[in-house]
């Protein structure tokens, strides 16, 4: 039989739909991500191929194509909410190779180099409350500066990372990449002087960045931490993972360790 005249139903994608943790309401009404779910299939041995090009200075290019390549109807990954995009780039981890990948870490009590299994299972789901509306407004306790800001999306942490490696790289120069994600995320700035002056994210970041953000209070720039803490979203809580050697509980954070991108093989678990 001609090749070309083979069926090959039996390879058409399954498609598994879940829950944004963001419920989509911070979404335009034009994206495909405002109803609040996401249609997704399993990486197949193309995306391993991705999966094998994986290092620090593609790391965030690679995942970005993991997620973009198995949505059933076409996104803009680069809009999505962190938590939405961890989320989904864990949900599509657990329908591709099973629910529980294996991290390396150290016990606080054995102090040994400890392998645990992490059962994405056990992490709780945390929502978006149904009222946030962006931009965020906050008035910051110490300097008074009152911000307009947004919470953190993938094209964010891209560019700060980015930023931070270039610079490192070619003027060896650190860059707190923490920090430039903050600023990036502030839309608007209007300063407590006389005039009371308007920065802008698009006029003025590098201004806000290098003058503005290192004479802010330390108290000013908790103050953001905390927004971006209160309205996180997606699997932000820990998971109770027992020591092999000690028996001691540890609480692990969700991370993508290198054997989140390979099957555990518990799969039928």
């Amino acid at each position: 039989m001609p090749k070309k005249d083979l069926d090959l139903s039996f390879l058409r994608p399954v498609y598994d739909v879940f829950e944004l943790p963001s419920k989509g309401v911070l979404y335009d009404k034009t994206s495909p991500l405002r109803n609040g779910k996401l249609s997704v299939r399993p990486w197949t041995t193309a995306e391993e191929k991705l999966i094998d090009k994986l290092n620090s200075y593609n790391f965030y290019s690679i995942i970005k194509k993991l997620v973009n390549n198995v949505v059933e109807i076409p996104i803009n990954v680069d809009e999505m909410t962190v938590g939405d995009f961890f989320f989904a780039l864990y949900w599509i981890r657990q329908i591709s190779y099973g629910k529980a990948y294996t991290v390396e870490t150290k016990c606080p009590e054995c102090r040994n180099d400890v392998k645990l299994k992490v059962d994405m299972n056990l992490c709780e789901k945390t929502f978006l409350p149904d009222d946030i509306k962006e931009p965020i407004s906050l008035t910051l306790p110490s300097s008074h500066i009152e911000l307009k800001l947004h919470l953190p999306r993938v094209k964010d942490i891209i560019e700060a990372t980015e930023n931070s490696q270039y610079k490192e790289k070619t003027l060896g120069i650190k860059v707190n990449s923490n920090t430039f994600k903050k600023v990036r995320c502030i839309e608007s700035m209007i300063l407590p002087n006389e005039e009371h002056d308007e920065l802008t994210s698009t006029d003025d970041f590098d201004y806000m960045l290098n003058v503005i953000w290192p004479k802010l209070p330390a108290v000013d720039s908790a103050a953001v931490d905390a927004i971006m803490d209160k309205y996180d979203h997606g699997y932000i809580t820990t998971i109770p993972c027992k020591c092999p050697n000690c028996d001691r509980i540890l609480n692990i954070s969700p991370i993508l360790s290198f054997d989140f991108f390979r099957p555990s093989g518990d799969e039928s678990e």
